[in-house]
């Protein structure tokens, strides 16, 4: 970048930074754990029912309910920022 003349502007991030970066941390935690706990007897009724791998379901749970709680997350900053 730096021999082609291009601004490394774009590498930064210009939104602003979290309010409350512990909750933030607090919460994908608890959505990680909450994924786990949900995951492995779901990958082991999958793997009765359809023959599925038994690791498939907790990775897929931790992904997804960790999504699901960066996104809350992100509404109670929003709220917050409006007080």
């Amino acid at each position: 970048m730096i021999e082609r003349g291009v601004d490394a502007s774009m590498l930064v991030t210009k939104g602003k930074p979290s309010i409350s970066p512990t909750l933030k941390f607090g919460m994908l935690c608890v959505g990680i754990g909450l994924g786990i706990l949900i995951g492995i007897p779901l990958g082991e009724t999958l793997n009765d029912y359809y023959g599925t791998p038994k690791p498939i379901a907790p990775l897929a749970m931790v992904f997804l309910v960790g999504g699901f709680s960066l996104i809350i997350n992100f509404v109670i900053e929003r709220k917050m920022e409006k007080k």
